[in-house]
């Protein structure tokens, strides 16, 4: 059955839309307290923010029906997303609630859920909160009391909970331009990487409940990129509103893609005999390229669905301690449970320490494939396996583009359109792909 309300990363929408009324936060904070005393799981919730003027709105409205359903709320303040889970296990809270819309501008917003150790909730968890959800809409629920909140310095908790990977004063001398969205990690990132010595160029750093994104952080890192050349940077991070994603920028200014950070990380780990089973988990969308650099220390790329949940899926199947996506969620599985834009950079700069050669040349291990994409209109979203005819023809493409290419396609999540993608190791085969690609869709799709 599909999800109405969660997404590929939780429920997320307009503030002021259908998700977050007061009458469907009431439903929601009633339907996790039923869960949690079904799972016998402990009666206790920790909820932080990022920092959306909705933010404060939301989290009240989850934590009136929170108290009313018997549970114990902690507020944990503006955190990044990656804090909570860290929280809940410091409280050994049963649910950890994250109210946020990630890179989506101020006035969306969104709700994460995590359970006591960290994780997220599978499809069919959130398949039967969303049944109960429907359950006390139709009673139109409303708590009659308060919230009743422990209040805790959760930035101060989720730095503690940081792995030690570099000594004091590693990082001085080094120049970091550092963007934070006007988000969650303003204060948090700031701490982290001044402790260790480095010299910061901030960016923003000043939210104001409605900058958050706005025109800066992982969404644009153009932004960035022009910081480092102007200040003679040897780096540039930059995170998105909720701070679990990373981009970086080397020192001549140039943007690189997450595949560029798994691609040097997974080598380091493999180098350092720290690479379980050799396998480092990518979604569909990361490029070829990732999966020659790897291999060529032996180790390989295991594909996911997109979403860092999925990621972290296979992770946990395939025993992996390193995933990610090439938009910038990496997950480091000894250390944490979900992407985390903080630990992320902290691991590459303890790569780059230990190299001692500048962001730039370490990126050279990775060779990007070209790729094409293009969006098609469909007459219908037709499952794709229920075509034999064009299945045979997709086949015959595969094996035309042989080892060196591959093809991917996705419906869009809103759109009546599918998104087609072909990738070679040569450019002008990579061409002729789509072209073939294109024709074999619209010859059995095509509107």
């Amino acid at each position: 059955m599909k999800r109405s309300f969660f997404g590929t990363d939780g429920i997320r929408g307009a503030a002021d839309g259908p998700f977050f009324t007061d009458a469907f936060l009431s439903a929601l904070g009633a339907a996790l307290c039923c869960m949690l005393k079904e799972q016998n799981a402990p009666l206790s919730v920790v909820i932080g923010r990022d920092t959306r003027a909705s933010g404060q709105r939301i989290l009240d409205a989850l934590a009136r029906a929170l108290t009313e359903g018997g549970i114990q709320v902690t507020n944990a303040g503006i955190v990044p997303t990656p804090a909570v889970p860290a929280i809940v296990r410091y409280r050994s809270a049963g649910l950890g609630i994250a109210v946020t819309a990630s890179h989506n501008p101020y006035n969306d917003n969104g709700i994460k859920l995590f359970k006591a150790d960290g994780y997220k909730l599978c499809d069919a968890v959130e398949l039967e909160i969303e049944e109960k959800i429907r359950a006390f809409m139709a009673q139109s629920y409303a708590p009659n009391g308060d919230a009743v909140m422990d209040m805790v310095d959760g930035g101060a908790i989720y730095l503690e909970s940081l792995p030690h990977l570099l000594p004091k004063d590693a990082l001085h001398g080094m120049k970091i331009v550092l963007d934070t969205a006007n988000g969650a990690t303003a204060k948090t990132s700031e701490v982290a990487l001044q402790a260790l010595g480095a010299e910061l160029y901030r960016i923003g750093n000043a939210p104001d409940g409605v900058n958050i994104n706005q025109g800066i952080g992982s969404e644009h890192p153009e932004v960035m990129s022009k910081a480092v050349l102007e200040w003679g940077a040897d780096l540039g991070i930059a995170h998105d509103g909720d701070g679990d994603r990373l981009i970086l920028c080397d020192e001549k200014g140039q943007v690189l893609d997450g595949d560029t950070w798994l691609a040097i990380v997974g080598r380091y780990l493999s180098a350092e005999d720290a690479l379980p089973g050799k396998a480092v988990v990518a979604t569909v969308m990361s490029n070829l390229g990732l999966e020659e650099c790897l291999g060529k220390v032996g180790a390989t790329v295991v594909r996911s669905q997109v979403g860092d949940r999925y990621v972290l899926e296979e992770m946990r199947l395939h025993g992996s301690v390193l995933g990610g996506e090439s938009s910038g969620h990496f997950i480091l599985g000894q250390h944490a449970t979900t992407g985390d834009g903080l630990l992320a950079a902290l691991y590459l700069l303890k790569v780059l320490r230990d190299s001692d050669v500048p962001l730039s040349r370490l990126s050279q291990c990775i060779r990007y494939f070209p790729q094409k994409k293009k969006n098609l209109q469909v007459k219908e979203r037709m499952a794709l396996e229920s075509l034999p005819c064009m299945q045979k023809e997709l086949n015959e493409l595969k094996e035309w583009l042989g080892h060196d290419g591959r093809i991917l396609l996705r419906y869009s999540g809103t759109e009546p359109k599918i998104r087609l993608l072909v990738e070679h190791k040569n450019d002008e085969q990579a061409s002729e792909g789509m072209e073939k690609l294109e024709s074999i869709v619209v010859k059995y799709l095509g509107s």
